[in-house]
């Protein structure tokens, strides 16, 4: 047992899926949609179009880290 280095744990999968739960909720509750609820555009899209969908396809890729269980 003497010169063994033990390795550090992996997140596991249910860590991972509260964490994206966190950040959908983060994304898309009131206090953070406010922020994105202003009178500008980006590229002529409003900007809580590009918050929604932008939140959107960021929480399907932080899903899809999750469910291929890499670190």
């Amino acid at each position: 047992m003497a010169g063994k280095r033990l390795k550090p744990a992996r997140s596991t999968g249910p860590e991972r899926q509260v964490a994206a739960f966190l950040l959908g909720l983060a994304l898309f509750l009131p206090p953070l949609l406010l922020t994105a609820s202003v009178d500008r555009t980006i590229g002529g899209v409003p900007l809580l179009v590009v918050w929604i969908f932008g939140g959107w396809l960021a929480l399907i890729a932080v899903i899809g880290w999750s469910a291929r269980g890499e670190g």
